[in-house]
């Protein structure tokens, strides 16, 4: 396992469960089980192949990860038996979102490295099209990661 991918997934251990210590010390417990239970949408890894890829970014792509479900996430915050799990569930989304910036930056980092390098050797100027190049989306980063995993 990479540091990255072990650093993330301790963050969805740490993170509910230092929320839960500052803000509900008095129900520790409880409210880390049901934070941590934010975790559990993670089921939809299993209908992916392979289940578990380094490159890939969560969001968009797995079925509980997609704008609806979100949305539907929040919505949980409402009811007051329900938003600790939809505290949980946002927590689970904004920790697989920085997941998909780190390798977006990633990805990013290597494509310029990439033209750093051939820039160097002479057989390229800069010129308008390395800013379409510098400023590619998010997807499209994310695509490239998939590639090559």
């Amino acid at each position: 396992m990479s540091p990255g991918a072990a650093l993330h997934l301790g963050l969805h251990a740490l993170i509910p469960a230092l929320l839960a210590w500052l803000l509900f010390r008095e129900r520790f417990l409880w409210a880390a089980c049901w934070l941590l239970a934010g975790w559990g949408i993670d089921i939809d890894h299993l209908l992916a192949t392979p289940i578990y890829s380094a490159g890939r970014c969560s969001l968009g792509f797995h079925p509980l990860h997609t704008l609806p479900a979100i949305v539907l996430y929040a919505t949980l915050m409402v009811a007051k038996p329900l938003r600790l799990l939809g505290l949980g569930l946002l927590i689970h989304i904004a920790l697989d979102g920085i997941d998909c910036l780190r390798m977006a930056c990633k990805v990013q980092s290597h494509k310029m490295s990439i033209h750093h390098e051939h820039h160097f050797q002479g057989n390229s100027v800069m010129g308008p099209g390395h800013l379409i190049l510098l400023t590619s989306n998010l997807s499209e980063q994310s695509h490239y990661a998939r590639m090559q995993a």
